[in-house]
């Protein structure tokens, strides 16, 4: 990476990372958008955002059956380099592995009303992602979330390595990088922000990313 990466892995203050990236991306991003309506987020957010009126949420200009098809982990970001919103969408949890989808508009709010067949197949989880040897399953691309740094987007990939009764899914955050927006390079296929194997820790289970991904500060980015 081109600049050094630090841990912020105190639990109390991983939220507040969060909120603050998504404010500073807010302040970055197009104006209409940037101050009228969300700027990064997941499933609940982006299925929000296309209800909300220029003078703010109204059910009956925006209907419940105007939304659009996605799945409950999906996530979307601002894209400087080509001007546009990628959505990130979950797809195929039940009709085989995991993996996203890829949906681009310049136009937040009315580039949402996307058909089923409209989104492309993006990126998954191959055979280089290591299978964790007690659950000995093929992984799979929980979540992909992105943000522009200099002149690549950061890609934070959640694999998905299984699950058990006794214990929420271990899954685990890896990093990528893109030079075009669409295609990755992961060179390193080791978990940047794994789990831990004492039960009771914070990230015990279900480690994943947040919209926004991380701060940058002088040169260290903040994860």
């Amino acid at each position: 990476m081109p600049a050094a990466m630090t841990h912020a892995l105190v639990p109390r203050r991983l939220a507040v990372v969060a909120m603050l990236v998504s404010l500073l991306v807010g302040c970055a991003a197009p104006a209409p958008i940037a101050r009228d309506g969300p700027v990064s987020g997941s499933a609940a957010a982006v299925a929000a955002a296309p209800r909300f009126a220029p003078g703010g949420p109204d059910a009956d200009e925006y209907g419940v059956d105007d939304g659009f098809r996605t799945g409950d982990r999906t996530t979307f970001f601002y894209n400087p380099f080509r001007g546009v919103w990628v959505f990130s969408l979950r797809s195929a949890q039940n009709a085989g592995a995991r993996h996203r989808l890829y949906w681009e508009t310049p136009d937040f709010v009315g580039g949402t009303r996307w058909k089923k067949d409209e989104p492309v197949l993006w990126v998954g989880a191959d055979k280089a992602d290591p299978k964790r040897p007690d659950y000995n399953i093929p992984t799979e691309l929980y979540n992909l979330d992105c943000v522009a740094y200099e002149s690549i987007l950061l890609g934070l990939f959640t694999i998905f390595r299984g699950e058990r009764p006794e214990r929420e899914k271990p899954n685990e955050v890896c990093v990528g990088y893109s030079r075009d927006g669409f295609h990755w390079a992961r060179p390193d296929r080791d978990a940047f922000l794994a789990v831990s194997e004492h039960a009771g820790d914070w990230n015990w289970a279900n480690v994943q990313s947040a919209g926004g991904c991380c701060l940058v500060i002088g040169d260290p980015l903040y994860f």
